[in-house]
């Protein structure tokens, strides 16, 4: 490990090899106490699982909490996803970029949120600042999604805090 941190080598992974990370057979913790850096794609199944403790690691380890996975995807937004209301409070605590959008689908943080029905988590979104008028790549509006999940809360929610119901949809 001492090799990998005097020559700069950052540590990746794999699909294939995340369940060993998760596992704990792969030495991520001792990488990151070495202060050896690891890729976004291992931070982000970090906020999947909601592992605190190597959650700590990689910030004290510097990762960039702004960072994407492999598909382009915000790790905020990676948090709204899994239904991660722990990471997404440390996250934005930290301050990652609320409005970042997801190369995948167009999404905010925000969008993800409504997109799974988690009222909480739509409300912390809000709450932080979060655009409540940003369109996805498909056209769609924060309201458009949530009226397409049948969220009337959400919907509610939504205006009360500024959504625009007269911005017509591209979809």
């Amino acid at each position: 490990m001492e090799i990998l941190k005097r020559h700069n080598i950052h540590v990746a992974s794999n699909p294939a090899s995340n369940a060993k990370l998760a596992s704990g057979i792969a030495p991520i913790s001792r990488y990151l106490e070495k202060g050896i850096p690891v890729c976004p794609s291992c931070f982000a199944l970090c906020i999947e699982e909601e592992n605190q403790k190597d959650f700590d690691r990689f910030i004290k380890a510097g990762i960039d909490i702004n960072s994407s996975d492999p598909n382009g995807t915000p790790m905020l937004n990676v948090a709204a996803r899994n239904n991660c209301t722990k990471m997404i409070n440390k996250l934005l605590d930290l301050g990652a970029d609320i409005n970042a959008i997801s190369k995948d689908r167009g999404y905010t943080a925000l969008m993800d949120a409504i997109l799974r029905g988690n009222e909480k988590n739509v409300s912390i979104f809000i709450e932080h600042g979060a655009d409540v008028n940003t369109i996805n790549k498909d056209g769609q509006t924060n309201l458009i999604l949530a009226v397409g999940e049948n969220k009337p809360h959400i919907c509610s929610l939504l205006v009360k805090k500024g959504a625009n119901p007269d911005i017509k949809s591209e979809f």
